[in-house]
């Protein structure tokens, strides 16, 4: 059985995981198999010690990189998506609209210099 103290390690050591992988195709199943956790205790101990479901914390680090993106390049937003790690533009368009309440396209709008 593993300590409090080792699941605060592996949750941390998971985070900079993720934060090096989010670009791959990555899976709350994945992430637990690489540390050789039981999949749904780390879930509950990932939100436990981050505040937010695994895959929401995901997808946070997926669209923070795109809006960088969007921001800093003239990359199509079918590219950002895939470099990103999503796995198909629209679900990606999708998210990012639900989350930001605008586009992709019209953010990148209306963070173009005047």
């Amino acid at each position: 059985n593993i300590s409090e103290n080792n699941y605060r390690k592996i949750i941390y050591d998971a985070q900079i995981y993720v934060h090096n992988n989010f670009r791959q195709p990555i899976t709350l199943q994945s992430v637990a198999g690489h540390f050789f956790a039981n999949v749904y205790y780390f879930s509950t101990k990932f939100k436990e010690y981050t505040g937010v479901p695994f895959k929401k914390y995901l997808i946070n680090l997926r669209l923070a990189d795109a809006k960088q993106q969007l921001i800093t390049t003239n990359k199509s937003v079918a590219q950002i998506a895939k470099d990103c790690g999503f796995n198909d533009v629209s679900n990606f368009i999708r998210t990012f609209q639900t989350t930001e309440s605008i586009s992709p396209l019209q953010f990148r709008k209306k963070h173009e210099p005047q």
